[in-house]
Parts: C-alpha cells; sequence; structure tokens
C-alpha cells in the first residue's frame, strides 16, 4: 500500500511540475482569462480595467462590470508550487475569478441582518429543545428568500452549486453550554441558496435532532414526537454476525495481487433514508496490481464453507455455496454504471447505489446493496436489533 501512494505521490508530483513554468514565466493571457469568465459568469460583462499588480512574477487584475452594476475581478498571476510545505521554484499560470463571491457579497447585508438574532452567531445556530426548530427555520427560509433574489440573473444550478453559505446546527442542553460552545452535539448544516423553504427545513432539522438522539448523541427525547421517533433508525449498525459469530472481515492475504486487502474498512451497516433500508457495501469483483482493495463477498462465502473467485479482467467475480453459484457482472466507467446478479442463472434484484449516490459507499469500485437483497446473494436470512446496534445473518 505504501508503495502505491509513493508511486501515486510521484506520478502527481511529475504531471504538476509539467505544467510548471519558472519565476520569469508568462502569466496567462487576456484570452484565457475571457475563457475562465465565461465559464462562470452567465451574465453579460464588459472589461472596464487591467492592472499589472506584479512583475516577477507576473500578476495581473481584469476588472469587470454587468449591466446590473455587478463588479467582479478576474486575477491571472503565477502560483508557487509547494512539494511538503517546501516552497520550490515553480509556478503554476492560475486564473480565478470572483464573480461568485460579488454575487454573494450583493445580498450579505440583508441575510447577515437576518441571521443576526441567531445564537450564538449567525453561521451557527444553537437549538435548546425540539420547539426551537420552527423558528430557526422560518429565520433560515427567510434568508433563503434574499439569496433566491439572484434567480434574476442565474438559474438554480448556480445557486445550488454557489450558495450564500451554510448554517450549522447544534443541540445544547441548556444556555450556559450554549454560550461557552460546549457539549453541544452537532445536528446538521442548512444551505442558504435560494431554494429551501420553511417545511424543507424544519422537516430536515427535525429529522436531524431525533436522529442524534436515537443514535444516542442526546441523553433525553425531549418533546420529540413519537411518531418521528417511530420512524428514526439507527444510523449504523456497528456489529454484524453469521450464524452466531461476528463478522471481523479481517483476511489480509490477497489472493489476487501483493497488496493486503482493507476489506475491514467497510465492516458496517448503515440506514439509507431515501431506500427505507439498512445497506451494506459490498464489492464488484475488482482487482488490481497497483493498490489495495476490500473483498466483502469474499468474507462471506469463506465463513460458509464456498468457493470465490474473480475473473481478474474487468468486473466480474462467482461464488458457490452448498452447490449454488452466484455471479456478479459490473460495467464500470469512472463508477459503476450497472450491476447484474444471478443465483444459478436467475437474475436477483439488486438496487444497488454508488459512490456518487451516498459517499457511505466508500469507494468508486463498491457499491450499497439494501440488506434484504444482499441476504439472498448467499441464501441468508437476517434480523435487526437497533438497541444494540447489531446486524444478524442466518443460514436458511
Amino acid at each position: 500500500m505504501k508503495r502505491a501512494a509513493f508511486c501515486l505521490a510521484a506520478a502527481l508530483i511529475c504531471l504538476l511540475l509539467c505544467a510548471c513554468t519558472g519565476i520569469d514565466g508568462k502569466a496567462p493571457d487576456k484570452k484565457e482569462v475571457l475563457r475562465r469568465v465565461d465559464a462562470v459568469c452567465t451574465e453579460e460583462y464588459e472589461l472596464v480595467g487591467v492592472e499589472q499588480t506584479g512583475e516577477r512574477p507576473e500578476w495581473f487584475v481584469y476588472t469587470f462590470v454587468t449591466p446590473r452594476g455587478l463588479t467582479f475581478t478576474a486575477d491571472s498571476y503565477l502560483q508557487q508550487v509547494y512539494i511538503d510545505a517546501s516552497a520550490t521554484n515553480f509556478y503554476t499560470p492560475t486564473v480565478s475569478v470572483n464573480y461568485a463571491e460579488a454575487v454573494r457579497a450583493l445580498y450579505s447585508e440583508n441575510i447577515t441582518d437576518l441571521l443576526a438574532g441567531v445564537k450564538p452567531s449567525g453561521s451557527e445556530a444553537a437549538l435548546l429543545s425540539y420547539d426551537g426548530i420552527g423558528a430557526l427555520a422560518r429565520c433560515v427560509a427567510q434568508a433563503n428568500d434574499v439569496y433566491a433574489q439572484e434567480l434574476a440573473w442565474n438559474d438554480e444550478d448556480f445557486l445550488r452549486d454557489h450558495p450564500y453559505g451554510t448554517l450549522a446546527v447544534y443541540w445544547y442542553p441548556d444556555e450556559a453550554s450554549r454560550d461557552s460552545r460546549e457539549g453541544g452535539v452537532r445536528l446538521c448544516g442548512l444551505p442558504i441558496d435560494g431554494l429551501q423553504t420553511e417545511q424543507a427545513l424544519y422537516d430536515a432539522i427535525a429529522a436531524a435532532y431525533a436522529q442524534a438522539y436515537v443514535d444516542g448523541r442526546m441523553p433525553d427525547p425531549g418533546d420529540i414526537p413519537d411518531d418521528l421517533l417511530s420512524r428514526t433508525h439507527v444510523s449504523r449498525l456497528t456489529t454484524i454476525t453469521l450464524n452466531g459469530r461476528e463478522m471481523t472481515y479481517d483476511t489480509a492475504e490477497n489472493p489476487y495481487a501483493s497488496y493486503g486487502l482493507t476489506t475491514d474498512d467497510y465492516r458496517f451497516s448503515w440506514y439509507n433514508r431515501d431506500r427505507g433500508s439498512y445497506m451494506l457495501i459490498s464489492d464488484i469483483g475488482f482487482v488490481s496490481d497497483s493498490q489495495s482493495y476490500p473483498l466483502v463477498i469474499l468474507e462471506y462465502v469463506a465463513a460458509l464453507g464456498g468457493e470465490y473467485h474473480v475473473s481478474g479482467k474487468g468486473f466480474s467475480s462467482d461464488w458457490t455455496i452448498g452447490g449454488v453459484t452466484w455471479t456478479m457482472e459490473a460495467q464500470y466507467d469512472d463508477g459503476v454504471q450497472g450491476l447484474t446478479v444471478t443465483r444459478d442463472g436467475v437474475p436477483l434484484a439488486v438496487d444497488y447505489i454508488t459512490y456518487d449516490d451516498d459517499s457511505t459507499v466508500n469507494a468508486a469500485y463498491c457499491v450499497g446493496i439494501p440488506v434484504e437483497q444482499f441476504a439472498q446473494m448467499f441464501d441468508l436470512s437476517y434480523s435487526i436489533d437497533e438497541e444494540n446496534q447489531c446486524l444478524a445473518f442466518f443460514s436458511a
């Protein structure tokens, strides 16, 4: 693993230095600056000035104005390269455009005034009880309404990609803890992107509040509604057992390459609200001679006394347990694009999610699979004990 990391770092450094110049090099020209401005600014604009603020290395500031009177700048300069926190003699030609920052500044005064009453600060909100959620949701919704005015010039994608900011929400047990910012529990982050309604914000805060209690991070449910608690599941099941024995995912020796397996990093189950199910991470039969990776399926097959194989070409694997054979075929192109699992030639339903859908999947070459479908891949039944955060599998 260390050798792979070293080789990757060396390759990245080589690529970086190939695109570099020295202190006497040229900053990006006007054509490149305008290309970069066009990529971020959807309004018409006029270039009203160019000022050279640095000679060695070069640095230029381009100033633009839009028809609504919005002024922004683009800096064209040579940025010094650092390796391991040490300055080198290399510089990277760079263009930075502050259009999004200028847009945010248009609404800063009004949004700051709206959030002025949020304690303990305008960037962090504190809740002392569930009853406080409504007032907080209204306040943040009003801030969103202000930023939504930008929709007259930019679309929803721009606002989503360039939000005004995010308000971190914490629960504190009392006012003294809130004022000292000690003993707080982070609940969620509320986007101020001009797209959030009061109801959506309320629901997000309420769900996070209940989740904190169910996960044991908040000692008292207080006034959380019973129906919300009944719909809230423990975030993670940290213990997985098979026929009464804990699954440790601790196979380190890799039968397919010289690098050790990292399967133990994937030993948990988590609740996905969108799917309404607990999920498990599964590999897709990916093997490589240049890096470590997990082989989750191998752990279950070995524990059940079966046989497991990967093709070594593409993304396919098969395993046999008690005379029944499963196959897995994945289509991969910068992420999993398709996945098929069969049992003795009969396709199984696999409603998988990828890393792009949920970063809990941990790797682009893995998928998340609902527990009920994961169990079918080994002819297992299962039970869930949320109180003890345990997922138990049993041979059918």
